[in-house]
């Protein structure tokens, strides 16, 4: 571990405290026993005790986060709100009046794009939808257009 002065010490046990913390705020319990443990280690500067937490810690960080792994791709992907989870449709007008605000550098296509972005996700795919709307958030206007109309003429 290497901690070398008390400072280390309280930063690292600072650091569990905090873990300790989100992990109960997630009813991961066992994560909150093995945070809470390492604390107390670190406040005592047991570096045995915290060689042997460490594993059996990171095992179940990893264990949360793959079980949490399509809780977390379904949350970056964006959603119309009130819309139930059902999959989106963008209609050839909306995208042809999205395409206009942007080919006229206009900032209504934000707003429109916010509406059509889950439809757009399931045309075009999450990765492309998302270069979308990181282009008109940077207001760059047609990139994005141009990554729609490459992405609707396929």
């Amino acid at each position: 571990m290497g901690a070398n002065s008390f400072a280390d010490w309280r930063e690292r046990a600072s650091h569990f405290h905090k873990l300790r913390g989100a992990a109960g705020t997630l009813g991961a319990k066992r994560i909150t026993r093995l945070a809470g443990d390492a604390e107390l280690a670190c406040r005592g500067g047991d570096v045995s005790q915290i060689e042997l937490i460490l594993p059996m810690l990171s095992e179940e960080l990893a264990g949360l986060y793959r079980s949490s792994a399509d809780f977390l791709a379904a949350a970056r992907s964006p959603r119309v709100p009130g819309d139930g989870g059902a999959t989106p449709r963008a209609d050839t007008t909306s995208i042809d009046r999205l395409l206009a605000l942007l080919r006229s550098q206009s900032l209504e296509a934000s707003d429109l794009l916010a509406g059509l972005l889950p439809a757009l996700c399931t045309l075009l795919g999450l990765e492309t939808a998302q270069r979308i709307e990181a282009c008109v958030e940077e207001l760059r206007f047609s990139e994005a257009a141009e990554l729609i109309e490459q992405g609707v003429s396929r």
